[in-house]
């Protein structure tokens, strides 16, 4: 293994072990000595790869938060619809809040906080710039009538907030969804329901 193979994993192991930490105690609660006990690792080897905690805090966002920037191949493609993209970026979207269920507690944590405006503002931006893709496809089918007039800041926030949800309050989601336990909350059978659902939703609300 080279030694930037093995920088690399070291640095996914930090953070793996800080993204556990913070969604589970806060960011301010988790000092840089537990981090680095945890991690079994040294200081100054956080100091070394990520500066301090506010920049692993920050390096732990950005490798999580969904960047719609990997889908340019769908979004630009001249032959989907405007509807097919919005539903396979419906997948996307709901692949990761299945996959990345401790990064949403810190996340959602954080955007109800008002006192860290630099980190809330780097997750704003990267969320927007999600935001703004939904809403450009949505906008422009209307505009070539393929979809009907709806609120596009609305329909986004249905494509957002409904997987939010379901993965924020599992509890809930269980009793709703009649489950026996939290672990069938998350089996592939309920994130295929969810995505069928959400689909079926947008279709039937976009559609003319």
């Amino acid at each position: 293994m080279s030694s930037t193979e093995i920088a690399y994993e070291k640095k996914e192991h930090i953070m793996d072990i800080a993204e556990k930490l913070f969604a589970e105690y806060g960011y301010e609660a988790v000092s840089t000595r537990k981090l680095a006990a945890d991690a079994q690792v040294n200081i100054a080897m956080i100091s070394y790869y990520f500066g301090s905690k506010e920049d692993l805090y920050l390096a732990v966002i950005e490798r999580r938060i969904l960047s719609l920037r990997t889908a340019t191949h769908i979004i630009d493609d001249k032959h989907m619809t405007h509807l097919d993209k919005l539903l396979h970026l419906v997948d996307m979207i709901i692949d990761r809040f299945f996959e990345n269920r401790l990064f949403h507690q810190i996340m959602y944590r954080e955007m109800g906080m008002s006192n860290r405006s630099k980190i809330f503002n780097f997750m704003m931006d990267k969320w927007l710039h999600n935001f703004n893709i939904l809403k450009h496809i949505i906008e422009d089918g209307i505009q070539k009538k393929v979809f009907k007039k709806v609120d596009a800041g609305f329909t986004i926030l249905t494509i957002i907030g409904t997987p939010r949800m379901y993965v924020q309050s599992d509890h809930m989601a269980q009793k709703i969804m009649n489950l026996k336990s939290l672990d069938e909350v998350y089996m592939l059978e309920m994130k295929n329901r969810l995505k069928n659902h959400l689909k079926d939703l947008i279709t039937n609300h976009l559609s003319k």
